[in-house]
């Protein structure tokens, strides 16, 4: 529309790229599998917008993947099936470049810690990705599986809700009120009823607002 300036969208969580979106952008999308490290990704952004002297910092909108059905057993049913494709030995090697260590003879009933890995390996692509792995091991000390059905393992690290609208909804007001998100961008998978339910109830409702097409139009003037 004419006099509307088109909004600039930052990726990228490099220092250099955090630095970049602080300083000229309207936007930012984060790649975030928690809250926890949403809050600092959110906080480094601020904390840079504001060295930078922007009296407002950039919207920062995670990348949000749902698998949503009706129920949580219906969700987790069509998340698992979604992922069938990627077999375990590409999940061993995505595992294996992001933590440098070979998991394939790992005794299922051993959670691993920060201790059992080497060295963050030298000159990885996805540092990002291994950062974030690495922090959760430290914390959760998960099993072999967890690691296995973990989104840096599988994909990308986004954030992630396997469950029913009401879950993703309930999740979204959360990291809204914990200061985590300004908002997000959803990739919603597995379905066409998931992709349905994300338009039909999960954004009408986070946008207050029971018909969808007035709630798609809410959100695309968020940056009016």
């Amino acid at each position: 529309m004419p006099g509307k300036r088109i909004p600039i969208f930052q990726a990228g969580a490099s220092a250099i790229g955090r630095d970049f979106a602080a300083r000229i952008a309207d936007g930012v999308f984060a790649a975030v599998p928690d809250r926890e490290a949403a809050l600092a990704y959110r906080g480094d952004i601020l904390r840079r917008a504001a060295g930078h002297g922007r009296s407002r910092a950039p919207k920062v909108l995670p990348g949000l993947s749902l698998f949503l059905a009706p129920n949580r057993a219906e969700a987790l049913d069509l998340f698992h099936a979604t992922h069938r494709g990627a077999d375990r030995a590409r999940r061993f090697a995505r595992l294996k470049l992001l933590t440098g260590m070979d998991f394939s003879d790992w005794p299922e009933d051993r959670r691993v810690t920060l201790a059992d890995l080497p060295a963050l390996p030298e000159g990885l692509h996805s540092q990002t990705s291994a950062l974030l792995l690495r922090r959760m091991i430290e914390r959760d000390r998960p099993s072999l599986d967890d690691l296995l059905e973990r989104p840096e393992t599988i994909g990308s690290p986004h954030w992630q809700v396997i469950g029913t609208p009401d879950d993703a909804i309930d999740a979204v007001r959360d990291w809204q009120k914990a200061g985590a998100a300004d908002g997000f961008i959803a990739f919603p998978g597995g379905s066409v009823e998931s992709l349905g339910l994300t338009l039909d109830a999960v954004i009408p409702a986070l946008a207050g607002r029971r018909d969808p097409a007035e709630a798609e139009a809410g959100f695309a003037a968020c940056f009016d």
